[in-house]
């Protein structure tokens, strides 16, 4: 039985877990988005390659935050070192708060590539290093919670569909009933994290010593947010700076704040708006020089 859930997993045709694989053993893009569902919904990968006359790949993968990213990052500069590397963020990155559910998930979604992709290990174990031992001991462990995708994603055409990692979002905010929730108040996550901060600049380290600029960025919500006494978004630039990475910051930008055309819910943006940031940010890259002309 674990043997053909092993099988049938790298047989998938569509879903997140082709987007992972193509991360770990695929990827020779100039350009690399890493990130969380907001880099996989706001990144437009088509225009981006047209505007900047560079190949692009987004690996962002909904809940993956940089835990993560830098369990993939290595895997992904195997065949290839990109000429950058675009690291989407929340505010909250590196607030501890809140993250040992999302580091369990992560853990579950790499566990099934560890087998194939052994320095994963490390990053599975953040979860407990129970999560290896049972993966080591059951062939069928690593994917008991994933059959239905499995079967879903093999054999069907359902589920959501990428292109070229980036998942446009279709619908709009209704302004008329839509409430906000929790993420309009992120002054009270004090604290830095610090093993999400050795993740952080392990990722720029390992980006700079390839040649590679990173870029680590934040994107548009909908809200204005509550953040002048969140220290994680305080401490994101500051690091960035000393490890020789660009930080951006659309968080509270007045072309996209109470637009409700723009977005698909308070923190990501629809299909219409992943397009005009899209615009801004290729814009952007290009005054800082950062096209395949430049090279």
């Amino acid at each position: 039985m674990g043997w053909w859930l092993e099988q049938t997993f790298y047989k998938q045709k569509h879903g997140d877990d082709v987007v992972t694989r193509y991360t770990l053993d695929s990827t020779r893009e100039d350009l690399l988005v890493f990130g969380s569902s907001r880099a996989s919904h706001h990144y437009n990968t088509l225009m981006l390659d047209s505007l900047l006359g560079m190949s692009v790949y987004n690996c962002g993968r909904d809940e993956m935050g940089i835990t993560y990213t830098s369990g993939v990052l290595p895997y992904a500069f195997e065949r290839k070192a990109p000429r950058c590397i675009i690291v989407e963020v929340l505010p909250t990155e590196l607030s501890g708060v809140g993250k040992s559910t999302e580091i369990q998930r992560i853990s579950t979604r790499l566990i099934p590539f560890a087998h194939r992709h052994p320095g994963l290990w490390p990053t599975v174990a953040a979860a407990g290093r129970m999560e290896v031992y049972k993966a080591a001991i059951s062939k069928i462990y690593p994917y008991n919670s994933l059959i239905g995708s499995i079967i879903q994603n093999t054999y069907t055409n359902l589920a959501h569909q990428t292109i070229r990692g980036f998942e446009p979002l279709h619908g709009a905010i209704d302004s008329a009933t839509f409430k906000p929730t929790h993420w309009m108040n992120m002054r009270t996550l004090t604290g830095i994290d610090s093993a999400l901060k050795a993740r952080y600049t392990f990722i720029l380290d390992y980006a700079r010593s390839r040649g590679t600029q990173a870029i680590v960025v934040i994107s548009p919500f909908y809200y204005s947010l509550d953040i002048a006494g969140n220290e994680s978004h305080k401490m994101l630039p500051i690091l960035a700076a000393q490890h020789g990475a660009l930080f951006l910051d659309w968080s509270q930008d007045p072309r996209f704040l109470m637009h409700p055309g723009l977005f698909y819910d308070d923190v990501h943006l629809n299909e219409t708006g992943a397009r005009r940031y899209t615009q801004i940010l290729a814009d952007t890259l290009k005054k800082l020089g950062l096209t395949r002309a430049s090279k």
